[in-house]
């Protein structure tokens, strides 16, 4: 360890580590936007659709 070393206030190697770790931290946060709005938002949407249709045709049954 040279003491050339020790005056810098970083190490390149912790910034490219850093990096690579926010860009992971992103593209985990991205990924699970991106499950979330085309995989998990649709079937709630549909559960919910399908469960008011069933409970409409219910109330139209006992009101006949």
């Amino acid at each position: 360890m040279s003491k050339s070393y020790r005056t810098r206030p970083y190490n390149i190697f912790d910034l490219i580590l850093a990096s690579i770790m926010f860009f992971a931290v992103l593209l985990l946060v991205y990924l699970g936007l991106f499950i979330f709005l085309f995989f998990i938002l649709p079937v709630l949407i549909i559960y919910i659709g399908i469960r008011f249709w069933l409970i409409n045709g219910h109330i139209k049954k006992m009101l006949d």
